[in-house]
C-alpha cells in the first residue's frame, strides 16, 4: 500500500495562499508600494539580517530595529554590499526594472543606494515596523492554522522524494 503524502495538501495550499494575499494587500496598504518593490525591500532586509546574524545570532526584535535605523553602522554592509545586479539575480527580474524600482524607493526614502555601500535601508525604515508586526502575526496565524488541523507536522516531515 502506497503511503499517503500530504493528505491535507488542499488545507496547506489554501492557508499558504491566504498568507500571500494578506502579505500582498498589507504591503500595498501600509507601505504604499507594489509587490515587486516589496520583494526588493525584502531582499534588502534579508541581506541586512543575514549579515547581522553572522555577527550575533542573539539579536532580538528591538535590537534588530535599532540596528536597522542606524545609518552610521554600515561597515558590515560595505564589505558585502548588495548591488542592483545581485537583487536582479536573486529575484530573477531584469536589472533595469530593479534599477528603476530602487530609484523610486530611494525617492520615497524607503531605501538608500550608493556605489560605496550598495542598497541599504532608507530614513523611512520605521514605516516597515507596523508591517512587520502584521507580518509576524499573519505568519503565526498561518502556522497555528496548519497545526490545528495536523498539517504542520505533515509539512515538517515532507520530503520532495515523497512526491515521486
Amino acid at each position: 500500500m502506497k503511503k499517503k503524502i500530504l493528505p491535507n495538501f488542499h488545507e496547506i495550499l489554501y492557508q499558504l495562499i491566504q498568507f500571500r494575499i494578506h502579505q500582498f494587500n498589507t504591503s500595498k496598504e501600509i507601505l504604499g508600494i507594489d509587490y515587486d518593490s516589496f520583494m526588493i525591500c525584502s531582499v534588502v532586509a534579508a541581506h541586512f539580517n543575514f549579515n547581522n546574524l553572522k555577527l550575533n545570532k542573539e539579536i532580538d526584535w528591538d535590537e534588530s530595529w535599532k540596528l536597522a535605523r542606524s545609518n552610521t553602522d554600515t561597515s558590515i554592509l560595505k564589505k558585502d554590499k548588495l548591488t542592483i545586479f545581485a537583487v536582479s539575480q536573486i529575484l530573477n527580474m531584469p536589472k533595469e526594472s530593479v534599477r528603476r524600482k530602487v530609484i523610486t524607493l530611494v525617492k520615497k526614502k524607503i531605501l538608500k543606494h550608493t556605489t560605496r555601500v550598495g542598497i541599504i535601508y532608507g530614513d523611512k525604515i520605521e514605516n516597515f515596523k507596523p508591517f512587520a508586526i502584521k507580518e509576524v502575526k499573519a505568519l503565526s496565524i498561518f502556522l497555528k492554522s496548519l497545526k490545528k488541523n495536523n498539517s504542520l507536522e505533515q509539512l515538517l516531515e515532507f520530503e520532495e522524494k515523497d512526491l515521486g
